[in-house]
């Protein structure tokens, strides 16, 4: 025997390829789905392009045709306001005649 009263215990051997493995696999899952969910985003994403272009298109398509409508109730307007005019005109010269009338009359 030895004088010594401490023994020597043999270096303590941690497996650590399992841990590292479940690590990496976790790793590999949360990759996984953040390939899904960044699939899903760009799908929606172009979905979300496709709508706004349609809705560009069909705001175009909605201006163009106000600006027609507009002109065509200006024309209109412009119509009135000259039959307007006409026929204020044509009352004011009745009204003078009628003065005229009146007073050849009295």
């Amino acid at each position: 025997m030895s004088d010594d009263l401490t023994k020597e215990l043999p270096e303590p051997r941690y497996e650590t390829q399992p841990g590292i493995t479940a690590v990496l696999e976790r790793i590999n899952q949360i990759g996984d789905g953040l390939r899904v969910e960044i699939e899903t985003v760009r799908v929606g994403q172009e979905q979300l392009g496709a709508t706004i272009q349609s809705l560009r298109d069909e705001l175009q398509s909605f201006r163009t045709e106000a600006l027609e409508k507009f002109s065509q109730i200006n024309s209109k307007i412009d119509v009135l306001n000259n039959e307007l005019l006409d026929l204020k005109a044509e009352q004011r010269r009745h009204g003078r005649r009628i003065d005229e009338l009146e007073r050849k009359a009295s």
